[in-house]
């Protein structure tokens, strides 16, 4: 089945995807700082939730200054993605977006319309009232951070690449078997061109092929036996940005900050 005739590159007016993850904050990129990585090593060394929430909550409220002398000025804060879940987790001043992992949910106007949010730890499916997390297959889809890429040889990126995309495929194929899906919201956790060309993530192989997302959309289609009526895609960031607004949390400039393998970010202008 060929689903490339229904894809589009979606632009919410008035959000702009941000990159913010190698802010350098107290001396380290913000990622190594706040995300999944430091989450893991944290826990592994025994800290309590909450002593955890409360380390990454001062994590951000000392980037918030530096991510306004990137981006400019905003007059609001909200805060989306899983590690917003955290016991005792929160920021003085900043809004949180309900859902946690899933908050990306809240773009759908529907319950015929899927989001898939293809993260860099889970792969998460929303559709009507039901959630479904499928955690990265670390055998499949080793993690590789883009700092380690080029000691990747070219084929090796060919190879993790391609089983990345089989990966994501089976999953948003999971997503289109849940129920009735007209629409789908497709959100992937790096930059997108116009072309849906992807950025850098810890997909090694993703990154400048235009023809990823068309042929991810095909073989998940083909894999559930059904195609929705229209596909929209999007940066992860943008998609929690448009459900921050959906549900009312915007007002003025606002930054929306996601915190989940890494910070990601978009600005949704008043």
């Amino acid at each position: 089945m060929d689903a490339a005739a229904t894809i589009e590159r979606f632009r919410a007016p008035g959000i702009t995807p941000a990159e913010v993850w190698d802010l350098p904050v107290d001396g380290r990129a913000f990622w190594q700082l706040l995300g999944s990585t430091r989450l893991a090593e944290l826990r592994e060394a025994g800290v309590s939730e909450p002593a955890i929430a409360a380390e990454f909550a001062q994590v951000v409220s000392h980037a918030l200054p530096l991510i306004a002398a990137r981006l400019g000025a905003f007059e609001r804060v909200v805060l989306a993605g899983g590690l917003t879940a955290l016991e005792g987790f929160g920021v003085q001043g900043a809004a949180v977006l309900p859902g946690g992992a899933f908050c990306a949910a809240g773009a759908a106007d529907s319950d015929a319309e899927l989001v898939a949010d293809i993260g860099q730890t889970a792969h998460k499916l929303a559709l009507g009232a039901q959630r479904v997390s499928i955690e990265r297959d670390l055998m499949r889809c080793p993690l590789v951070t883009v700092e380690q890429h080029s000691s990747l040889s070219p084929q090796r990126r060919t190879e993790l690449g391609a089983a990345a995309c089989e990966f994501a495929a089976e999953s948003i194929a999971r997503g289109l078997q849940l129920g009735e899906v007209r629409s789908l919201w497709l959100a992937l956790p790096v930059a997108l061109d116009d072309e849906l060309r992807p950025g850098d993530c810890t997909y090694p192989g993703w990154e400048g092929d235009a023809g990823l997302v068309r042929r991810m959309l095909a073989r998940a289609c083909k894999l559930a036996g059904c195609v929705p009526e229209r596909v929209r895609v999007a940066n992860d960031a943008e998609l929690a940005a448009l459900a921050a607004r959906k549900a009312g949390l915007c007002a003025g400039r606002t930054l929306v900050l996601t915190l989940g393998f890494g910070p990601g970010a978009a600005v949704v202008e008043a």
